[in-house]
């Protein structure tokens, strides 16, 4: 996703604007990371989610993945496993 705007990311990625998350900034390889994890609940069903951003100035890189309410622990492994394993590399 082009990295012009943040917000518009995470709404597209999550819902939500981003004065509703709770964003935890660091940084991964040279770039800006970016995460959040968010509930929702809609038509009798309650979700989670998790996304991961990395920023280059120029792209947004973006790993998320959504389940049932009660489904989330095994979200949690799975987001361990595609955490560890998710890199951009950068060719220039």
């Amino acid at each position: 996703i082009s990295s012009t705007d943040l917000n518009t990311t995470l709404k597209s990625c999550t819902g939500f604007e981003r004065d509703k998350l709770t964003i935890m900034e660091t940084e991964q390889n040279g770039m800006k990371r970016y995460d959040c994890a968010w509930s929702a609940a809609g038509e009798g069903v309650q979700s989670v989610g998790r996304l991961m951003v990395l920023d280059d100035g120029n792209y947004h890189y973006v790993l998320t993945v959504t389940a049932p309410q009660e489904h989330a622990d095994e979200m949690d492994a799975a987001w361990k496993e595609l955490e560890e394993s998710f890199r951009v590399s950068i060719v220039q």
